[in-house]
Order: C-alpha cells, then structure tokens, then sequence
C-alpha cells in the first residue's frame, strides 16, 4: 500500500511538471545602425507554461555583455539592446538556456542608418570570434600598459643614442683617415722639394 503511494505522489509530481514545462524557441534576431548605434532586437516565443530564462551573451569589439533574459508562458518576448558608438567589424551573440543560437552581425565600414546583415553561425565560430577578440583586447591592455610603454620608450631612446655614437665614430675614422692622407701628401711634396734642393746644389 505504502508503494501505491508512493508510487502515485511520483506520478502526481512528473505529471504537474510536464504540465508546467517551457517550450522556447528565438524566433528572429534583427540588427540595424542608428546614428552609429548598433540595435539588436531578440524575439523569443514560449508556448509552454512554465517560464523560461535565457542567457544571452553578446561579444563585441573587446568588450562582452551576458544576461539572463526571463520569458514568461504562453508568451513573445522582445529583448532589445543597444551598443554605442560603434564601428565595423562584427558582433557575436549566443542565445543558450534549452536553446542555441549563435549570431553574427556585420558591420560595414560606413555607418549610415540601414538594416545589417545577420548570420547564423556555429558555437565554434562564436569561440574562435571570442578568442580573437580576447587577443586583441590583451594585445591593446599590454600596449597600453604604462611600463611596457616605458620599456619601449627607453629602448627607442637607447637605439638613438647607439646610432648617433655610431654616426660619430664613422665621421670621426673618415676624418681621421682623411687627415692621414693628407699628411701623407705633405710628406710627400716635401720630399719632392729635398730631391730637387739636391739637384740645384750639385749643379
């Protein structure tokens, strides 16, 4: 009897939880530039009855936004965002949370206002996106890492200094190689006219 029960109680639990299940799917995702600002538009449709949240995580020019969307039943829910002044290049976005989605949107070097093209991409191509953002950001924090600045600053200066010693000691070996020339040729008129005393005196 005890196992009826406990049997029963069970059942009661699976049925209200497939009774109060999510059914989400992103219907459409929508990209457009005003005055250099990036809208992203995320429809999402939940058809079942319970609410569902989704992660979005948007990758963008070295930076990254990632937020928990809710989705409420029996319901379409339009997530909006908005990047400032942007420029061109792409931005990534995957929509995970029982579903995946990823998106690419590319961004044209002029920036009037106009409809963008959207792609659908791969979680890999996402990653591989990310990895070369990650780089670029850590490429662009060490440049600009006040040291690192000091070190190359220095090494310029060095370099510099090298190279001025060694435009100095160059000049300084041709005048001295042009000063030995010409002693060279005063040493050798002055021995033209000891030979030429020579001939008058015998003379």
């Amino acid at each position: 009897m005890k196992v009826l029960s406990v049997l029963f109680v069970l059942l009661m639990l699976g049925t209200i939880a497939v009774a109060q299940s999510a059914d989400v799917r992103v219907v459409g995702v929508d990209a457009r530039l005003e005055d250099r600002n990036l809208i992203i538009e995320v429809i999402a449709i939940n058809t079942g009855t319970a609410a569902h949240e989704l992660n979005i995580a948007t990758h963008y020019f070295g930076e990254s936004d990632n937020r928990n969307e809710i989705v409420p039943p029996d319901s379409t829910k339009k997530f909006t965002y908005t990047i400032h002044n942007v420029r061109s290049g792409t931005v990534t976005m995957a929509i995970e949370g029982g579903v995946s989605k990823f998106i690419e949107i590319s961004i044209p070097n002029s920036t009037d206002n106009q409809a963008l093209r959207v792609t659908e991409i791969t979680r890999e191509d996402v990653f591989i996106a990310q990895q070369g953002v990650q780089q670029q950001s850590s490429l662009f924090s060490t440049l600009s890492n006040p040291y690192f600045l000091g070190a190359i600053i220095g090494a310029i200066v060095l370099l510099l200094i090298l190279i001025k010693a060694f435009m100095l000691k160059s000049k300084g070996e041709k005048q001295m190689e042009r000063n030995a020339e010409l002693l060279e040729a005063a040493d050798q008129a002055n021995k033209g006219k000891r030979v030429q005393r020579k001939k008058v005196h015998m003379d």
